[in-house]
């Protein structure tokens, strides 16, 4: 009466065999495991009546929790099961997997109490909290120095610590060729490590600035243009990417000889503007005087400057196809006014020096004239 059992004797014995008496436990909810099943008397958890008992392991286990070492001083969870079982009370065990900072590599075998100095309840999480004597002591670079981010985790690893490693691509500017080679992070990283140059020039001025000609002719900063990471001797500029691509005898040419006013742009790229003396003294014919186009490209290539490449054929009068092929010598014999190329003749060749004799074959004519315009307009292919 007491300890409150029902006074439904069925619930605990039989008709059959008043004892020994059973209960089955399952029926409360409550299932009973492991070593809570070799418990002998009812009234171990139940104390003072059947109807009522813990639910909680501290509810039992409240003398347990306080006696054990470091348990109450370290603020030990009072959940039991997170490091005890049922079957064995003291052969306690954790899974730090089952929580939002697993262990992995050196973190393994460290003694609980190294980080959880301050109890168990609020451990912070982050590498600098354990780790920020080793951070402040570090001297390849100086982390605190050099402004490295105290995220021990972006260079370091828990299985190995040292060396460290950085995967600069992860900054969006991807180390390569000879960058690659740096031992140094504060060779770029003056300072501190969250900011650095991301152009060329913003390391190597000295070496733009002590090189040969780059200032004085004004040479781009842009050292991409003519360096490569790999080698930084060694240049080479490709021309192709410009609005002038180089061909023929322009690609041995030095680039000071067109670069006169330097690189920073407004070269031209005109032919007359580097060609100016070769039109000026030209003799056969003379240009100058004839009043060719400066347009050096429609007669000349780059390839063969001095064989004229000039295609009259195509353009006007077929004087190297068909019966006037092989049958002149110089440009003059038709164009026989030296200073204006644009008039020709075409009588003095055909020998018509009689007009009344050609007037009078051309009397049925339209438009006809006594001049060479006019038998171009009715012969222009000869």
């Amino acid at each position: 009466m007491a300890a409150g059992v029902p006074v439904d004797c069925s619930t605990c014995h039989t008709a059959v065999a008043w004892k020994p008496s059973s209960f089955n436990h399952l029926s409360t909810g409550y299932e009973l495991k492991g070593a809570h099943k070799l418990i002998v008397q009812c009234s171990q958890c139940h104390l003072g009546n059947v109807t009522s008992a813990p639910q909680t392991c501290i509810g039992c286990h409240q003398a347990n929790y306080n006696a054990a070492p470091g348990h109450k001083q370290n603020a030990y969870s009072t959940d039991c099961t997170t490091c005890h079982s049922l079957d064995n009370w003291l052969a306690a065990s954790f899974n730090h997997a089952s929580t939002i900072f697993p262990l992995t590599g050196a973190h393994t075998t460290v003694l609980c109490s190294v980080c959880h100095a301050k109890g168990y309840a609020g451990t912070p999480t982050a590498c600098s909290s354990c780790h920020l004597a080793v951070y402040n002591s570090s001297q390849l670079p100086t982390h605190a120095a050099a402004g490295i981010s105290t995220n021990c985790a972006a260079c370091h690893t828990t299985t190995i610590w040292k060396p460290a490693t950085f995967n600069h691509t992860s900054t969006g500017y991807v180390l390569a060729g000879a960058h690659l080679t740096i031992a140094q992070c504060s060779s770029c990283h003056v300072g501190n490590t969250t900011s650095a140059p991301q152009t060329c020039i913003g390391c190597h001025q000295p070496q733009f600035n002590s090189a040969q000609n780059h200032v004085a002719q004004g040479y781009p900063t842009d050292c991409s243009k003519c360096h490569t990471q790999s080698n930084w001797l060694q240049t080479s500029f490709n021309h192709t990417s410009t609005s002038f691509p180089l061909t023929g005898a322009h690609i041995t040419v030095q680039c000071n000889l067109c670069h006169t006013n330097g690189f920073s742009g407004g070269t031209p790229t005109a032919c007359f503007n580097c060609h100016a003396d070769k039109y000026n003294s030209s003799t056969n014919p003379n240009h100058k005087a004839a009043n060719f186009p400066t347009n050096c490209e429609s007669c000349h290539s780059t390839t063969n400057w001095t064989s004229s490449t000039y295609n009259h054929d195509s353009q006007f009068f077929p004087i190297n196809s068909g019966r006037h092929n092989g049958v002149w010598t110089l440009c003059s014999e038709c164009h026989n006014v030296a200073t204006n190329y644009a008039v020709y003749t075409c009588i003095l060749c055909h020998t018509h020096s009689n007009k009344a004799s050609v007037d009078s074959n051309h009397k049925s004519v339209k438009n006809y004239s006594y001049v060479s315009t006019a038998c171009y307009s009715c012969h222009p292919r000869g």
